[in-house]
């Protein structure tokens, strides 16, 4: 399967790439970079035992619309893989906030900060907003609730690879799915 353990090194070879056990981590860097979702190119998955989503698409499934009704791409997001972020998602779009949204990455740090402002941070949890910062429709007004970190940033990096052939100004119809 592509893998052995070299006694000379004391290094494992796994798929193309070496492996420390002494130091419990890789040595060499991840052949696809950051493509796989995790901001380190050393490191491995969130959870080695249950995640081995090597493209950090696990739970976001993108398909672009022909017909054009207002939108060029659906985003559907697993339920099962977030509740929590897919519980705060459908809450928000109850209350009014947009289940169309407008990609616009540039302007993400500024609608994070706006969107946050007065909200009081809670430990061991994340503010989780929606729309999320890198859309248009995010910033002020944003719904937020506090969430778990693994589930926040989780579907976030999940919605964010599954968009990154996505374009600024392209607008996303938003579906929950089981």
């Amino acid at each position: 399967q592509g893998q052995y353990y070299d006694r000379e090194t004391g290094l494992a070879y796994n798929r193309f790439r070496y492996y420390s056990p002494k130091m419990g981590m890789y040595v060499s860097q991840d052949p696809i970079g950051l493509a796989g979702g995790i901001l380190n190119l050393y490191g491995y998955v969130k959870d080695t035992n249950t995640w081995i989503d090597s493209l950090g698409l696990k739970g976001c499934y993108l398909e672009e619309v022909k017909n054009n009704p207002g939108y060029k791409y659906i985003l559907r997001i697993s339920e099962a893989e977030y509740p929590e972020t897919t519980r705060h998602i459908k809450r928000a779009i109850q209350k009014g906030k947009p289940d169309v949204v407008t990609i616009d990455r540039t302007g993400a740090p500024s609608q994070r900060q706006k969107s946050l402002l007065g909200t009081e941070s809670k430990k061991g949890l994340d503010r989780d907003e929606w729309p999320m910062a890198m859309f248009v429709e995010g910033g002020v007004g944003a719904d937020i609730e506090h969430i778990s970190p693994g589930d926040n940033r989780g579907a976030g990096a999940s919605i964010g690879a599954a968009l990154r052939k996505c374009d600024e100004g392209d607008k996303v119809k938003i579906i929950i799915i089981k």
